[in-house]
């Protein structure tokens, strides 16, 4: 059986640039002092999110291992079960960032060992809007592809997570296999969460991770092999080499930055914030939390 992985490095479906609102990201002190120093955002495995099912699919098994995700909400209206539970109990922060607020590499494209073929057929698939927001070396080695689920044209109704009580959504299969041919495909997986987890209100970048190299699929001269490896790799749930993706922010949204201190926040950690935000990001807006004084803190 000819069993072929298809790997979309980003085909760009909508060409109006939306417009630039805000997502806000619920977090502790420490981790502002990490985006601050080193001027990016993480992305986790999805295995490691509060939510133990949105990993699972029918078919594999866990797959949300080969799915990276960064989570926010569009909200401007404070949340106190977000402060509470991403915040150190209302003792944290609440960053606001414009839309895909992440560097762009193309312009700085790292040549890498690899057939010409690779290379011209991602820059060709640039000239159309096409964002590399990881180094190329990044996304494509020897070991694994890495496929960006967002551009500069993605909205916040793109990134929403849909809430649902569809048991067939919640884990679906992801696996496609006929006698000629085979894909996986993860789009499905940590786009959707039980009707419970709807008070996150949560839009969510996402990056997909497969082990495979694409490049290997070009340069060995045989395609289909490689993508079989592929597909065999995914379905016995062999692990990328790594466990977090860091994406560097872009200058002028890093600039635009607004931290809003939680309404717990003490003096010495106002302070703090203070510091860090001179130290590191000085055009950022320190906002107070509208909750200060009318939600009880616990110590």
């Amino acid at each position: 059986m000819n069993i072929l992985l298809n790997l979309d490095l980003g085909v760009i479906t909508r060409y109006r640039m939306p417009d630039r609102e805000n997502l806000y990201h619920y977090t502790t002190i420490e981790t502002l002092e990490l985006i601050l120093r080193n001027r990016t955002i993480r992305f986790n495995k999805l295995t490691n999110t509060d939510d133990l099912e949105e990993s699972l699919t029918r078919d594999i098994g866990a797959s949300g291992q080969y799915v990276f995700v960064s989570c926010w909400t569009p909200s401007d209206v404070e949340s106190i079960p977000l402060w509470y539970m991403y915040s150190n109990k209302l003792k944290g922060v609440r960053i606001g960032l414009p839309l895909v607020p992440f560097k762009d590499y193309y312009r700085k494209m790292i040549e890498i060992p690899s057939s010409e073929r690779v290379i011209n057929e991602v820059k060709d698939v640039s000239k159309v809007g096409l964002r590399l927001y990881l180094p190329l070396d990044e996304m494509l080695s020897q070991e694994h592809t890495i496929v960006i689920g967002f551009n500069q044209f993605t909205t916040i109704d793109d990134l929403r997570v849909q809430y649902t009580t569809n048991e067939e959504i919640l884990c679906s299969n992801v696996l496609k296999i006929n006698s000629q041919s085979g894909s996986v495909d993860f789009g499905s997986i940590g786009a959707y969460k039980r009707e419970c987890w709807r008070f996150q209100n949560e839009a969510r970048y996402r990056l997909y991770a497969a082990p495979i190299s694409f490049l290997k699929m070009y340069n060995t001269g045989n395609k289909d092999l490689e993508s079989k490896k592929g597909i065999e790799r995914i379905i016995n749930q062999n692990p990328v080499n790594f466990d977090f993706k860091d994406l560097q922010i872009d200058d002028n949204d890093f600039a635009a930055m607004e931290i809003m201190l939680g309404p717990g926040v003490s003096d010495s950690q106002r302070e703090k914030v203070d510091l860090l935000v001179n130290q590191y990001n000085p055009t950022a807006r320190i906002v107070e939390s509208e909750l200060l004084g009318k939600v009880r803190v616990t110590k």
